[in-house]
């Protein structure tokens, strides 16, 4: 039986640096992205997932915004820090 990968996301373009804004302050720290100001070799310059399969084939539809989804993933690893402190990588 053959396997199938599958895509979940907003299908909207997010810049990293966004990314990173938005996860700082969700978190409530003070910092800064470091922003390197230089192309790296080889990066395609704007891609995102298209989730168009995973709602054909599984019928999904997202619960989240962006926003409200890292909201959850971040509240998950702080509450279970030790699980993945454990974890050898």
């Amino acid at each position: 039986m053959g396997h199938e990968g599958f895509n979940f996301g907003t299908e909207k373009p997010t810049s990293v640096i966004d990314l990173a804004k938005l996860i700082i302050q969700i978190m409530g720290v003070r910092a800064k992205p470091i922003i390197l100001n230089k192309p790296t070799i080889g990066e395609i310059d704007v891609q995102y997932l298209s989730s168009k399969k995973a709602r054909k084939k599984l019928k999904w539809t997202p619960k989240f915004n962006l926003k409200n989804g890292l909201m959850e993933t971040i509240k998950w690893y702080q509450e279970n820090q030790d699980i993945w402190n454990q974890q050898t990588w």
